[in-house]
């Protein structure tokens, strides 16, 4: 997966394979909401340019 989001970067961005990183941080399901979610989906809109197509409170 890494690598994948390495190459779009790089296509969507023109940068070197050198100027990209890719972070992944696991969180049990049950945490999702209240640990991503909420503080950084529902918290901080203008920061996210794909908004989810889901809302976990439903």
């Amino acid at each position: 997966m890494t690598a994948e989001v390495t190459k779009a970067v790089m296509t969507a961005l023109g940068s070197a394979e050198s100027s990209v990183s890719v972070a992944i941080q696991d969180f049990p399901r049950d945490a999702w909401t209240d640990k991503v979610y909420v503080p950084d989906i529902q918290g901080q809109p203008e920061l996210v340019y794909k908004k989810p197509g889901y809302d976990p409170f439903k």
